[in-house]
């Protein structure tokens, strides 16, 4: 009895375990090319800037700034509170669309006399969009967010 393909399974064998380490090689050296750091070379400022982020933060919460969109007029109204002074107000409105840079806009910070401002966001595309109201008073700083999809 001739069996010519038994005496063949030792060379499968030998390919597939070839196969294996230059997969394992290839695995490895991908590993070693990639960049995986978790922390940025100027990591003790990004934390600065980030615990400055959140006291400013905390700072327009406790103003009573807010932030309101409405869907039927298909606006956006900023409302500062009567007792604070806007001579010394400075600051910007950004209008970030999360899916698309491009539609990323910014608008400074002028407040009308029962100091509101209006956006007209009628225009805008329809989605998911952030507002981020950045300004300073009297050389301190406020940041709040807001959400809403139109």
């Amino acid at each position: 009895m001739n069996n010519s393909t038994g005496k063949y399974w030792p060379y499968g064998i030998i390919i597939a375990m070839v196969l294996f380490i230059l997969f394992f090689v290839y695995i490895v050296t991908t590993i070693y090319r990639s960049d995986y750091s978790l922390v940025s070379g100027d990591s003790y400022e990004e934390g600065l800037k980030f615990d400055n982020k959140k006291e400013a933060i905390k700072r327009t919460e406790l103003l009573g700034v807010s932030i309101a969109y409405f869907n039927g007029s298909k606006a956006v109204k900023i409302t500062f509170p009567e007792e604070m002074p806007t001579n010394m107000l400075q600051g910007t409105v950004y209008f970030y669309r999360p899916s698309s840079a491009k539609l990323d806009f910014n608008v400074p910070l002028k407040l009308n006399e029962k100091k509101e401002q209006f956006f007209n966001v009628e225009k805008l595309e329809t989605g998911f969009w952030k507002i981020k109201l950045d300004f300073k008073s009297d050389s301190i700083e406020y940041f709040q967010e807001y959400s809403f999809s139109r």
